[in-house]
Formats: structure tokens, sequence, C-alpha cells
């Protein structure tokens, strides 16, 4: 019995996709763009392929229940409000500061690591990722007011 069937795809991926601020769709597999390529490969072999996670487990040579854990944690990153608002292609961030937060926030590389990759102290990148979760909070607050108008 495949341990991947509809109620669980239902369960994980809603019915409903999630729409961005310009009001484009997004599925996971467009959003899978971001990941990490073990990540995307997950993601791709469970919904593009539709495999279970005990096939999956055979081909990556892992545990099921593993792989179950994984896609889990995938999709709720993948659900994430701000990570959502960070893949928007209408994001009104600067590229510099959307990449290091999709580094630092979807894919949880430390403010050490950022600094070192992107050459930056890491007062300037914790700065950085300070000022993200500040947009991030005016925009989730606009919403919420133009939602309850």
């Amino acid at each position: 019995m495949p341990l991947v069937d509809h109620h669980y795809i239902d369960r994980v991926l809603p019915a409903r996709k999630p729409i961005d601020s310009a009001g484009q769709n997004h599925s996971l597999l467009d959003r899978a763009r971001h990941l990490l390529p073990k990540e995307k490969l997950l993601i791709e072999l469970a919904f593009k392929n539709q495999l279970s996670h005990r096939q999956i487990a055979q081909i990556l040579q892992a545990p099921a229940g593993t792989i179950s854990r994984r896609l889990q944690r995938i999709c709720r990153k993948l659900r994430d409000p701000m990570i959502l608002s960070l893949m928007d292609d209408a994001c009104a961030l600067s590229e510099e500061h959307r990449t290091l937060a999709l580094e630092h926030f979807l894919h949880r590389r430390p403010v050490a690591e950022l600094a070192k990759i992107h050459q930056l102290s890491d007062r300037e990148i914790s700065r950085m990722l300070d000022y993200v979760r500040g947009w991030f909070g005016r925009i989730s607050h606009a919403r919420h007011r133009s939602a309850r108008s």
C-alpha cells in the first residue's frame, strides 16, 4: 500500500493555490525552484512523478519515515507566509535583501555563514535580515487591515 494517497496530498497541498500580491497562482512545484537541489528532488519525485514515500525511500536508500518527515518539513516551509512573500516575483525588496532572506529563512543558513558567503560583516547581515522582518511585518499588517475592510 503506498504511503502517499490523495487524502495525504490534499492535506499537504491545499486545493486552492496560494495567490501572491500580483494575483498569480503558484503551485508547490513552481515554488520548489527556490529549494536546495536535494529538497527539490524530493518534491518532484513525490508530487510531479507521484511516487509513494516508500518508492522514494527505495530510490534514495533512506527510511520511508525520514522521507515523509522531510517532505512535511519542506511543504511547511513552502507555505510559510514570509517565504511566500519573498518568493513573489513582484517582491518590493532589493535582490540582495531577497536573496539573503531566502538563504536564511528558507535554507536555514546562519548569519555567520551568510557573512562569509557575501563578504559582509555579521552586523550588516543581521541589519539586512531585521529590515526584511520589518518589511514583512508591514506588508502582513497591511494585508490584515485590507482583509478586515
